[in-house]
C-alpha cells in the first residue's frame, strides 16, 4: 500500500511536467481493496475477541477465570503474527 501512495505521488508530479495534451490515468488499483480486505479481518478479529470472551464469561459465569483467556487470546495472536 505504500508503493500505491508512493506512485500516486509520483504521478501527481509527472502530471505537473508532462503537456496538457498528455494523460496519466491509473487503470486499475488494488491498494483500495487490500486496504478495505485489511480493515475486514481486523474488525473481524475485535469482533471474535469480544465474542469469545463472552461466551466464556456466559458459560463460565466468573470474572477471573474469564481474564485468563481474555488476555490469552491477544497475546497468542500477537506472537503468531510477530514473529
Amino acid at each position: 500500500m505504500a508503493v500505491a501512495r508512493a506512485v500516486r505521488r509520483t504521478l501527481d508530479v509527472l502530471r505537473a511536467q508532462l503537456p496538457a495534451s498528455v494523460s496519466v490515468d491509473v487503470l486499475y488499483d488494488r491498494s483500495e481493496t487490500i486496504r478495505d480486505s485489511v480493515n475486514d479481518v481486523q474488525w473481524t478479529l475485535l469482533l471474535t475477541f469480544g465474542l469469545v470472551v463472552f461466551v466464556i464469561f456466559l458459560f463460565l459465569r466468573n470474572v477471573s477465570a474469564t481474564v485468563i483467556p481474555s488476555l490469552a487470546l491477544p497475546m497468542s495472536v500477537i506472537g503468531t503474527f510477530g514473529s
